[in-house]
């Protein structure tokens, strides 16, 4: 578990697929020998919210209990970290897999014909992540915004029924990642180029464990939050 007196650095060198998770927090390489309650203050980021995050990505056993202190502690905070990682799957994680999957595929000879049925089951991961992202920015994001802004029984009432429409422990896409990269550990076959394969297998990996972290912080920050927004909870 990390602290406000844990070295930043020391968070990455645990493990450096954390980055862009600082990143959607605007924190980019270059962190010197900081602490995180100094990066935080000299980027005016909350500490406490900046720890729950990072602790939850870290730990799959870690509970931010101290989120749900009160409804509306975070919850904007969480809104505007989610909508930074849904920007970051949408315009940079999926496009450099397919760029480099598109690079595999040309430069793949006779033989390598589960390439095709690989870069085909990427399109369909690629139109769930792309959906779910539709549907926060479209539909429960904005639910619980309107919510925040103008408590009613109607937009209480909307946001649960929205809520109760999102499968708990949501992890069909983690599911999906998985099992493409897994075909690619297992199932490959023919002659490819060995750099572009492991360019894309590297690639959604990583992706794999963003999404992982990711769906922890919809389940056990936003989620609640959401639940306790449409009971009406006030602060």
């Amino acid at each position: 578990m990390y602290f406000g007196s844990t070295r930043l650095a020391d968070v990455i060198f645990d493990d450096f697929t954390i980055i862009p998770v600082l990143n959607r927090f605007g924190i980019s390489l270059g962190v010197g020998d900081m602490d995180i309650e100094s990066v935080c203050r000299d980027r005016n980021i909350d500490t406490e919210f900046f720890l729950m995050i990072v602790n939850v990505c870290a730990s799959d056993g870690y509970i931010p209990d101290t989120a749900l202190s009160s409804v509306n502690y975070g919850v904007e905070e969480v809104l505007s970290y989610l909508d930074n990682t849904n920007e970051y799957y949408a315009s940079v994680a999926l496009p450099n897999i397919e760029r480099h999957f598109r690079a595999l595929q040309d430069r793949s000879v006779n033989g390598s014909k589960n390439i095709e049925f690989l870069w085909m089951f990427f399109q369909e991961l690629k139109k769930e992540l792309l959906g779910r992202i539709g549907s926060d920015k479209e539909i429960w994001f904005p639910a619980v915004r309107r919510v925040i802004a103008s408590p009613s029984a109607e937009s209480s009432a909307a946001l649960a029924e929205i809520v109760a429409s999102v499968p708990k422990d949501e992890k069909a896409i983690e599911d999906k990642v998985d099992d493409l990269t897994s075909f690619f550990v297992i199932h490959l076959r023919g002659e490819y180029d060995q750099n572009l394969c492991m360019a894309v297998v590297t690639s959604l990996m990583s992706l794999e464990k963003d999404i992982k972290r990711n769906d922890r912080i919809r389940e056990r920050l936003l989620r609640p939050l959401s639940v306790r927004l449409s009971e009406g909870v006030s602060k």
